[in-house]
């Protein structure tokens, strides 16, 4: 905001400006879009449809896919996940020399807006090895983001199927991964034990692995950066995690554990201040290169794809069990409503296990 208005500027505290014409006039052009008649509605998604067009898919390798996020972020106030430190941070307005964009040798270099006269592309480069298309610095964290392809195109789910390839994989081998975490939960390394404990944590309760975060991050955690204040103990080997996780999304369970797992946790804490890392010894690069001694590829963020795909299947075999009892039965056209009905709410309910075991929520916009 001060940098913005400069040194010179006469508006020295928020008090000496009116924000509410602003609000007025946003106000008002919201209601003007709620008068407008069903045809006046249709032919203004028509009109926009058809200018955006251009912008909704690309070509790669000769393929027509569709662009995910297309459109630039608009300036407005920085919000963040959770208490981020830089809430309320002004973001900036893109433009053309802000953006990077990945294209073919051989492609067309897009023209740029009319309206960014004398603005060009930051930079214009050729990269086979990433599927982004364009990318550009968030001015108030100073991360990089990315343009990428839709969810649904065929790059994306060529990464998806990779992804649960994987999961299918580890099923064939959880079983002895498991057996070895069990026994070096009594390892005398404690490093060992450490490593044993978190996946524990991990594969029991489908929890991330969590990643160091600079000093400005929200303070987001997963299981190797939890701290001594995220664990009350209760009595018969129970504990309670309470934290924010990815998103801010707070976790707060508690959970029956193992005796060794409750005894390794404790003897964790000895020593340590509440704001101590609990498992001090191991980060998240650890874990996985002690897990791709096992499997190859590896890492402890597929044990929540499997988890979560396995309670899922677990779920779906029920209600084709179900269908099959249906379709066993005489029924009339009345009840076929009726059954359908109920697979479609016992699916629900199953995507409602899998968004509990994750800690999925909704968002509140």
């Amino acid at each position: 905001w001060k940098k913005l208005l400069g040194k010179d500027t006469p508006i020295k505290t928020f008090e000496d400006v009116d924000f509410s014409l602003i609000y007025r006039h946003a106000v008002k052009e919201r209601e003007k879009k709620k008068e407008l008649s069903k045809e006046e509605k249709e032919a203004e998604k028509e009109k926009r449809d058809k200018e955006e067009a251009k912008y909704k898919s690309a070509l790669v390798d000769g393929e027509k896919q569709q662009v995910g996020n297309f459109r630039m972020e608009p300036p407005g106030l920085f919000i963040g996940r959770g208490c981020h430190p830089k809430m309320g941070s002004i973001k900036k307005r893109l433009y053309p020399d802000d953006i990077t964009i990945n294209i073919g040798k051989d492609a067309k270099i897009p023209v740029t807006n009319a309206s960014h006269n004398g603005h060009d592309w930051a930079k214009i480069i050729h990269d086979r090895s990433v599927e982004w298309l364009a990318s550009w610095i968030e001015n108030v964290t100073g991360k990089r983001k990315y343009m990428w392809l839709a969810s649904h195109s065929k790059f994306k789910a060529e990464s998806d199927k990779a992804k649960f390839d994987l999961a299918r994989k580890l099923k064939k081998n959880v079983g002895k991964i498991r057996t070895s975490i069990d026994k070096e939960l009594f390892h005398k390394e404690e490093t060992i034990r450490q490593v044993a404990t978190a996946l524990y944590l991990i594969d029991n309760f489908a929890l991330r692995v969590g990643n160091e975060k600079g000093d400005d991050a929200a303070d987001t955690v997963g299981v190797t950066n939890l701290r001594v204040e995220h664990i009350l103990f209760q009595d018969n080997d129970k504990i309670t995690l309470d934290f924010l996780g990815k998103d801010s999304i707070r976790y707060k369970n508690t959970h029956k554990v193992d005796p060794q797992v409750y005894k390794n946790i404790k003897e964790f804490t000895v020593g340590k201040d509440k704001g101590d890392q609990l498992f001090n010894k191991i980060d998240s690069q650890f874990i996985n290169k002690y897990l791709q001694s096992y499997m190859k590829d590896l890492t402890a963020k597929v044990f929540r794809t499997y988890n979560a795909s396995n309670l899922l299947q677990k779920e779906l075999n029920k209600i084709s069990r179900k269908i099959g009892e249906i379709a066993d039965s005489d029924s009339d056209t009345d009840t076929d409503t009726d059954d359908i009905n109920m697979i479609l709410d016992l699916f629900s309910k199953a995507n409602l296990k899998v968004a509990i075991l994750c800690n999925h929520q909704k968002k509140v916009a």
